[in-house]
């Protein structure tokens, strides 16, 4: 099994401030959203960080001691790179295992879904912090708290006292040139039969084209309303909120994993090929549909095309290599999606964004060949998808992580909203059903800002 190179030198460009660290770490009780709450009383500015797994394990913090930011195709290798040497400038007290600040230092955030993309507020190509207190919960071990701060802080260590009470939070920068891409649905099928000309010409085996719409956000709106709407209605998916305390704040619930490092243990999945879920009551139609998607040979295609190239991208690092012999059903609440899961071992040291930055983009968010389906999309889809489709999520110094595809999302900053929904095209795309695909997939998060 080839092994995984070792983190690079730090991109000149990369703003990676490596400070002296000294934390401690505790028993916690409870990991949910009304800790930001509390947490922010007093502090609209305060950096926020959410993360909640479908097996429900939650990391969450608030504040920065630490801040990564890079961009171009050395990113992830930076990241790495940071997040190593943060953990040898660093000293852990209360550790159940000993000082080991490798284990227990965790960083949230993520990558733009292009080296060079960006929505601002924070959300650079590459953007990881770590918070002044986190709060770790997994279901196997239970809930553990850090308080981390710099050597060169006189209260290093030690959780800043809130200020005065201020009811309510407004993200105060305005949008700017967040402009709708392919929102009309003239233009979508346009540009739907244009990529299917690029496929009949054996240009390409599949392109994923995206949209974005906007949304109004009413006055007094509270991205952690919506956040704990999204975590009751949507259970199997990754919730998550980034906040860098910038005027801007990306939440969602994500239904794909993109890759899980625990130790040595790998796992990801491959989902593509989407089919409507009928209303909740009407059990034979949901059966009908669940067997439509099954049988469909295009959406199998589809699945295929995604399920191979994360079996060769991992292949040469991951043994033992699993792979689902059928697609199962992937309920949503509005959606049913293909799913294959994939599990192996890996070697002792690597680090999950090595395996991210191989996999990432997979052809459920790009296409297949990568570089034609690339091209095309930065040739032809308006504007930049920022963080949209990005591997997003959590590492430790010492290779764990959990990232997901940054999908059913919305960007919020000032009173609107962006949203974004993609659909893989290939032979056989219908383009008015694939808009009524990217209408499913915006309905999770539109339902549940129009409920706020």
């Amino acid at each position: 099994m080839a092994g995984v190179s070792a983190p690079s030198e730090l991109d000149p460009a990369a703003e990676a401030e490596i400070p002296a660290l000294s934390g401690r770490i505790e028993p916690w009780r409870e990991a949910d959203p009304s800790l930001l709450r509390e947490a922010r009383a007093g502090r609209p500015g305060l950096p926020l960080f959410y993360w909640e797994s479908p097996d429900g394990e939650v990391v969450l913090g608030w504040g920065t001691v630490a801040w990564f930011r890079s961009r171009g195709p050395e990113r992830f290798a930076d990241a790495r790179a940071w997040i190593t040497r943060l953990a040898a400038a660093a000293t852990l007290t209360g550790a159940p295992r000993g000082p080991r600040p490798e284990s227990y230092l965790v960083a949230l955030g993520g990558f733009a879904f292009a080296p060079d993309g960006a929505w601002g507020h924070g959300f650079e190509p590459a953007s990881f912090v770590v918070p002044r207190v986190l709060i770790h919960r997994r279901p196997d071990v239970g809930t553990i708290r850090i308080v981390w701060g710099r050597d060169d802080d006189p209260a290093a260590g030690e959780e800043p006292p809130p200020t005065a009470p201020r009811p309510g939070f407004t993200l105060e920068i305005p949008c700017g040139a967040l402009d709708e891409g392919l929102a009309s649905q003239e233009a979508w099928e346009t540009a739907v039969a244009e990529a299917l000309r690029g496929i009949e010409t054996g240009a390409m085996e599949k392109v994923v084209l995206a949209r974005r719409v906007t949304a109004a956000l009413p006055i007094g709106f509270d991205p952690l309303d919506l956040l704990d709407r999204l975590r009751d209605r949507h259970p199997g998916c990754y919730r998550f909120l980034f906040d860098f305390g910038l005027g801007g704040a990306f939440l969602g619930a994500s239904p794909e994993r993109l890759i899980t490092l625990r130790g040595v243990r790998v796992a990801s999945d491959a989902i593509a090929g989407t089919a409507a879920r009928p209303p909740a009551g009407h059990p034979r139609d949901e059966a009908e549909a669940i067997e439509r998607l099954r049988g469909s040979a295009k959406d199998r295609s589809e699945h295929e095309i995604v399920v191979r190239h994360i079996r060769d991208a991992l292949a040469p690092f991951v043994t033992e290599l699993t792979v689902d012999a059928e697609p199962e059903v992937q309920q949503l609440r509005r959606l049913l999606h293909l799913r294959t899961r994939l599990a192996g071992k890996t070697a002792k040291g690597t680090h999950v964004l090595s395996l991210a930055e191989r996999l990432h983009p997979t052809p459920a968010v790009a296409g297949s060949p990568r570089a034609a389906a690339l091209e095309w999309i930065a040739e032809r889809e308006p504007g930049d998808r920022g963080w949209y489709a990005g591997p997003i999520g959590w590492m430790t110094a010492g290779g764990d992580g959990d990232l997901a595809v940054g999908l059913r999302g919305a960007f919020l900053s000032g009173r609107r909203a962006l949203l974004a929904a993609g659909a893989g095209i290939v032979p056989g795309s219908d383009p008015s059903l694939e808009w009524k695909e990217t209408e499913g997939k915006l309905s999770a998060m539109r339902d549940a800002i129009e409920d706020a």
